[in-house]
């Protein structure tokens, strides 16, 4: 077997759709989000070839104080001949060589002893739960404002110190592609206590310093149109966020695992981020 790994390039992205969609099942294409991952992070995405034939998938964002690494697939008819680990590792020496202290992922059950044999450890679970029946809004609760450009600064800082990493490349690009779907929250002295960038399918990224404020960001989502319905992934350790999705309908399917090789992440409050970007990009 003769396998080689290039990185993707803009062009790629309809070839690395193909072989996402075969591996995962997925019912939808997908070269609008790969086109978007690719922008975020141009030189961390990577295809695997055998011979001539795009066989894998799989990428990092690197954010500095760590790197995410997601989408790695395989097409079904080339697993289980150690594709999956050779791409992983190319990826990892890709964030090694970058200096990047850590990398995080999230595993399905089947990958956990993958990942565990190239030195990662489980962290804790990450939960992923949509909803198609959900209360629709008229009006933004108080203190919610659409987020705006002249508000990314603050934004960025306030995430920060939840995160752990600056994600300016993320909100730059959310806040530019759809401006009337991300939202901020501001306390009577108009500091920022929260906000949530809402996908045309999914949360995320959401943040908010208290339940209550997650709850105003919630019900100013609802303000807007999902039509295939909404899903969130988000910490198993933010209980606040689980009782808060329950409330509204949101039903839990098989969670992930929450992966790391490297340091620990000590900026990262997990417990407070009540929607992920997505599972690859953190």
């Amino acid at each position: 077997m003769n396998l080689s790994f290039r990185l993707c390039t803009q062009g790629d992205i309809p070839l690395a759709n193909r072989v996402l969609v075969q591996a995962y099942n997925f019912t939808d294409n997908r070269e609008a989000l790969l086109h978007d991952y690719w922008l975020l992070q141009p030189d961390g995405w990577w295809l695997a070839f055998v011979d001539d034939t795009p066989v894998g998938f799989g990428g990092a964002v690197d954010y500095v104080l760590f790197s995410s690494i997601g989408m790695i697939c395989v097409l079904p008819a080339f697993q289980g001949r150690g594709i999956g680990e050779a791409l992983t590792r190319q990826i990892l020496s890709w964030c090694k060589e970058r200096g990047c202290p850590t990398m995080l992922l999230e595993a399905n059950q089947k990958a956990v002893s993958l990942y565990k044999r190239l030195g990662f450890v489980e962290e804790e679970l990450t939960l992923f739960c949509s909803v198609k029946d959900f209360p629709q809004e008229n009006t933004l609760p108080e203190s919610i404002a659409l987020f705006r450009e002249e508000d990314l600064p603050e934004v960025v800082r306030f995430d920060a110190q939840y995160f752990g990493a600056d994600r300016e490349k993320i909100f730059a690009l959310y806040v530019t592609k759809n401006p009337e779907r991300a939202f901020v929250l501001r306390d009577p002295t108009g500091m920022i206590t929260g906000y949530l960038v809402a996908q045309p399918h999914s949360l995320g990224p959401w943040v908010a310093s208290t339940p209550e404020d997650a709850k105003k960001l919630l019900l100013a989502a609802f303000t807007l149109s999902f039509p295939r319905g909404i899903s969130n992934t988000f910490p198993a350790s933010n209980q606040a966020a689980r009782e808060l999705l329950q409330r509204y309908g949101f039903q839990e399917s098989t969670p992930r695992h929450h992966m790391r090789l490297g340091v620990p992440v000590q900026a990262m409050q997990r417990s407070l981020i009540y929607g992920q970007g997505s599972m690859a990009i953190g």
